[in-house]
């Protein structure tokens, strides 16, 4: 709601006739029909701007509706303010209404509210608005502001309803039997029904006005609820494609993929787990768990190589659910894992976080892992993690003894040049919003119930993004489009 378009009404005809009202246009004023009760087309009246209570601007009746308690009225001359953007209503047509509750406000200018002079100044008014489907119209319960009586209420009709920028409802009258706790609003979406309504927008300049289904105020939650479990869906097409031709091949069961943390190669893991062909291989689990993630050692330095591999084994063998045991051959996990499905585990490496003593560890794992997937049982996969390494030269002295152990990069290039039976996928890259965005919301809809024009909606909205974004830059441009979808 822009508060520069906010007027208060008057007629001069003796009638004592007052209300409120909003401007469309520069010279164009919607407000409730009653307000021009009695009054035809042309007769006289004035407008006083917001705060601006000693600007009176001549205006007349332009238009009122037969059917419905709204009135247009227009300027004699265009109010010199830049009003900005047009605003954009909202409909409640589509079977949403009848169960709509929507949070709202209005400003308008009751006789409760006034100045030392006597003059009506405006109220803003929160609170929210329920659509009653018997009588098509919408009850608004005031949170924030209700005259002590009903008739201080007087005034207030012709206010401009908005759920945040979408003007949806006029309010027109206050229920005497809710004692003033509940008032009347009109929609705004069948006015557009009438042909001179709809000619005098477009004789202003508005001839195709923006509209936007009004959604109830936990609709973004829950959309935004449903798109955090499936954003593993969005691009990864090339590894995906990949792993399966594996799969099918009956190919190495050891996996290496690269990217970066704003990539969220876990995303990544989400998807394979979700891979039909894989689904049957590893057991009918829960997503998130159909691939578990193993730990890797927290400890910056390895003194015991031979220690943090057998924690490592450990590790692995109570995500997997085997049998505790003091120690592990490759034999024996072997024959735990033939008590089971096939296991799939992943684990990150990140070189920068990996100091001396982490290439032996990584040596010995790797063998391992290498060994046990000869039988079948276990797939894995290695997340390396590219990052800039740091600079020795800057270092302080102190410091240089803790830089990253350099063989970890050496054992991951032995690895990955297919020396240890392990596949190179390719690497994790950015959303490219124009070529992965469209397949990602077609196949959300099988997952979310998004209508057309919510679909159209979701598109149109996040297709503003910057055309290329990491995973992570996507994920929160996309839930902050959706905290603000109605402003949009």
């Amino acid at each position: 709601m822009n508060p520069e378009r906010v007027v208060d009404i008057w007629f001069r005809d003796g009638s004592n006739r007052f209300g409120s009202g909003y401007l469309l246009t520069d010279r164009l004023i919607l407000t409730a029909g009653h307000v021009a009760d009695n009054s035809a087309h042309g007769d006289p009246c004035i407008i006083r701007r917001w705060k601006r209570v000693d600007a009176e601007l001549d205006a007349a009746l332009l238009w009122r509706s037969q059917y419905h308690d709204a009135a247009l009225i227009r300027l004699d001359t265009p109010v010199a303010v830049d009003l900005g953007a047009s605003p954009v209503f909202g409909r409640v047509s589509g079977g949403h209404a009848s169960a709509g509750t929507f949070d709202c406000a209005s400003v308008g200018f009751p006789r409760a509210n006034r100045n030392r002079q006597n003059e009506r100044i405006d109220k803003h008014v929160v609170g929210q608005a329920t659509y009653a489907f018997r009588s098509g119209k919408f009850d608004v319960f005031s949170t924030n502001a209700r005259p002590v009586d009903v008739e201080d209420w007087a005034g207030f009709s012709g206010a401009a309803v908005f759920r945040q920028e979408l003007l949806f409802a006029l309010i027109v009258s206050v229920p005497e039997a809710w004692g003033g706790e509940s008032l009347t609003a009109v929609a705004v979406e069948p006015l557009f029904e009438e042909a001179a309504f709809r000619k005098a927008l477009s004789d202003h300049g508005l001839g195709q006005p923006k509209m936007r289904k009004l959604r109830h105020q936990r609709f973004y939650r829950t959309l935004l609820e449903s798109l955090r479990r499936h954003y593993c869906f969005i691009d990864r097409n090339p590894q995906r494609a990949s792993f399966e031709s594996c799969i099918r091949a009956g190919a190495s069961q050891g996996f290496i993929f690269s990217g970066t943390r704003d990539d969220m190669p876990e995303l990544f893991m989400q998807r394979l787990a979700a891979v039909p062909e894989f689904r049957e291989i590893v057991g009918d689990l829960a997503p998130e768990r159909a691939v578990a993630k193993l730990d890797w050692i927290e400890d910056f330095t390895i003194t015991d190589s031979s220690a943090s591999f057998a924690e490592l084994v450990r590790r692995c063998a109570s995500l997997l659910s085997l049998p505790l045991t003091a120690t592990w051959s490759p034999a024996a996990f072997i024959k735990a894992l033939q008590q089971r499905t096939p296991a799939a585990i992943w684990w990150e490496i990140e070189p920068n976080r990996m100091g001396p003593g982490h290439s032996e560890l990584l040596g010995l794992w790797l063998d391992f892992c290498a060994e046990v997937q000869q039988s079948g049982r276990l797939y894995w996969f290695a997340c390396w993690l590219v990052v800039e390494p740091p600079s020795r030269t800057f270092l302080p002295a102190f410091l240089r003894p803790h830089l990253p152990d350099p063989g970890v990069e050496r054992v991951m290039a032995l690895c990955s040049a297919a020396q240890r039976t392990a596949v190179l996928s390719p690497p994790l890259g950015p959303i490219e919003i124009g070529n992965d965005l469209r397949p990602w919301l077609d196949r959300l809809r099988q997952y979310v119930p998004l209508d057309d024009e919510d679909h159209h909606d979701l598109h149109e909205q996040i297709s503003r993004a910057p055309p290329s974004l990491s995973l992570s830059q996507f994920t929160v441009t996309v839930e902050g489009m959706l905290h603000n979808a109605d402003t949009q």
